[in-house]
């Protein structure tokens, strides 16, 4: 079972790609408009800037679903990758057409002659379960064909329903809302900041649309930003920014966020997780990034702890899971400020209790595999975290080659860096069994830093000659998980 959708009007569409689906087995191929959206491209350290156009299209399905993408550029189809390579998507060329078969719901890059700019994504949707009814007076109903221009305001226990081939051209704002919702396979389009606010808001739901250039008429600007709010959830959000300083999806201050079955290209952090800042205040806690797709074009796939109350005593951040991931990019000049998974804990921040989990990462630009550093950065922050502990890394699969050694250090002897633990790391297809091999250098003001081999004795490395044995010591997984959700 297949459903498409027109292109909003308004939306530019894609010179270079069209593409047609069918149900296996269905003789009928249905035409697909394919879309475009501008993303950063970043040449040299100096910040020269190109803003090529990316393509992309959508479509929902059930079962097996054949693609057809012909592509219409200058130059023959000479090779094709498409990712994330963990989806094992089998395809083959047919002169100026790429043919490929989906078993399921997935979210693809297609690229050519080794291009991942101008690439091609598919957004393969599930089958919408729940249709609002438009006469329903809760429900602002966004029919297809329709571009609406101006921000939309939600008020508590309204959901704004986006329908596929409709565009909203404005931010979305769910501020102080109690059960408001956004939904639809519809589009926010070009908004001038962030595409969705999410401030002080509890029991909140986000499912299903595309963002497209948010940021559009001032630098920045986020595909959603969460600020003191909880209970929120964004699932299948598919974002694209282009100016610079845009992040993905910002958590500050919040609590029980679930961010699931994402794909997210920003021009800035992909997914940040904050404690203080600006007008959102306290720490952050229990905070799931699941099933999702990070391809940000400049900055960090994940990075957290940056910000802070730096006048008073300190915020937490703890109880984060990033499970099921495939990163795609990670590009940044920046040598103090790396890391495909980065914990730069500043601003008196105390970070702890954080999983990676099967966390499959391709090669990339530029940068490290991972930092977790207590840091004082001066440019964005102006004093440096108190510590991070109780860290663990577990199944991360690095496919490249290309990334710089990766970093683990405290600041000073009372703010420091304790507990972390790697279990089946693989990088370039070895399984590490040492923190050389994994070419992790640790530095100062650390303590127990384990690697588990598949078999034998960790390696512990201690860097306190008078160690002081903590209580919170985890020999495995489940031990650690209990500790982490009480």
């Amino acid at each position: 079972m297949v459903k498409v959708y027109k292109a909003p009007p308004g939306v530019v569409l894609s010179t270079l790609y069209s593409v047609r689906i069918k149900a296996k087995g269905a003789s009928e191929w249905l035409p697909v408009e394919v879309m475009s959206a501008q993303v950063w491209k970043r040449v040299g350290a100096n910040l020269s800037n190109t803003y090529p156009f990316t393509a992309f299209t959508g479509f929902d399905c059930e079962g097996q679903v054949e693609v057809k993408v012909r592509w219409k550029g200058s130059e023959p189809i000479q090779s094709v990758k498409i990712r994330p390579e963990s989806k094992n998507i089998k395809y083959r060329i047919i002169g100026n057409e790429i043919v490929l078969l989906m078993d399921e719901p997935a979210k693809l890059s297609v690229e050519i002659n080794g291009d991942r700019y101008q690439n091609l994504q598919l957004f393969a949707n599930p089958i919408e379960c729940e249709i609002p009814d438009k006469t329903d007076d809760r429900i602002l109903f966004i029919p297809s064909g329709t571009l609406h221009t101006g921000d939309i305001h939600l008020k508590s226990g309204q959901t704004l329903y986006i329908e596929g081939g409709a565009a909203v051209k404005g931010c979305v704002y769910l501020d102080t809302t109690v059960n408001a919702r956004v939904m639809g396979r519809g589009i926010i389009y070009q908004p001038s900041y962030d595409a969705i606010s999410v401030r002080n808001a509890r029991n909140v739901i986000v499912e299903g649309i595309t963002a497209v250039n948010y940021g559009i008429g001032n630098g920045g600007g986020c595909a959603l930003r969460c600020g003191e709010s909880s209970d929120v959830t964004i699932r299948n959000y598919k974002v694209f920014g282009r100016n610079r300083w845009g992040d993905g999806i910002d958590i500050m201050s919040s609590s029980r966020v679930i961010i699931d079955d994402v794909y997210i290209r920003s021009s800035d952090d992909a997914i940040a997780v904050y404690a203080t800042r600006g007008e959102f205040q306290g720490g952050c806690t229990d905070v799931k990034v699941l099933n999702s797709v990070l391809a940000p074009d400049i900055a960090h796939p994940i990075n957290i702890g940056t910000h802070g109350d730096i006048k008073g005593t300190g915020d937490t951040i703890q109880h984060l899971i990033f499970k099921n991931i495939d990163i795609l990019q990670h590009n940044e000049y920046q040598s103090d400020y790396q890391g495909t998974m980065a914990i730069s804990c500043g601003d008196n921040n105390t970070i702890r209790n954080i999983l990676f989990d099967d966390i499959r990462v391709e090669d990339f630009l530029l940068g490290q595999l991972l930092n977790i550093s207590v840091v004082k950065l001066g440019k964005y922050n102006l004093t440096p975290g108190r510590k991070v502990e109780n860290i663990w890394f577990n199944s991360i699969d690095y496919k490249g080659t290309t990334a710089i050694a990766s970093e683990i250090k405290g600041y000073s002897e009372c703010r420091t860096v304790r507990n972390i633990q790697f279990s089946n790391l693989r990088i370039a297809g070895n399984r590490i069994s040492s923190l050389g091999d994994g070419n992790i250098q640790v530095g100062e003001h650390t303590a127990e830093i384990y690697i588990h081999p598949p078999a034998g004795k960790c390696d512990l490395i201690n860097f306190q000659e008078h160690q002081t044995r903590y209580s919170t010591e985890f020999t495995n997984l489940n031990e650690f998980l209990k500790h982490f959700d009480p």
